[in-house]
């Protein structure tokens, strides 16, 4: 969840553009859902097991973690060591690598912390129904 959030809501912030409209409204479409019925469904398609069912947690639980890493990235792509970054050279790879996962990183990981005890709720829910 952590790297899946942190490549998508990265590239969506340091990009902007189209990109980020884009990849921001399918965000907001898997937000809409309750996380536990999603969960469901994804495992309803994808079968009964552990691995299906973190699989399932994890695609239902990315778009909270790509947002907030997002908003942290547009507000550190105009700082100073950004764009000098930019005017060395650098590409967006570089720069998010470099300058901004170092940034980010401390913050995401206080959500997973955060989290995790929501998706440990999600596992035992569908272990009781026999789906885990």
């Amino acid at each position: 969840v952590l790297t899946l959030g942190l490549v998508i809501g990265g590239s969506a912030g340091l990009i902007g553009g189209r990109v980020d409209q884009a990849t921001m409204r399918v965000a907001d479409m898997f937000m809409t859902f309750p996380t536990s019925i999603l969960s469901f469904f994804m495992v309803g398609v994808l079968g009964t097991g552990l691995t299906n069912v973190i699989i399932a947690i994890a695609l239902s639980h990315w778009a909270w973690y790509a947002r907030m890493v997002r908003s942290l990235v547009i507000s550190l792509r105009q700082r100073e060591f950004v764009l000098a970054s930019r005017l060395s050279g650098a590409g967006h790879v570089r720069v998010f690598v470099d300058h901004l996962a170092g940034a980010v990183i401390p913050s995401l990981l206080v959500l997973a912390t955060l989290d995790i005890g929501h998706m440990m709720l999600h596992v035992a829910g569908m272990s009781f129904l026999g789906l885990g």
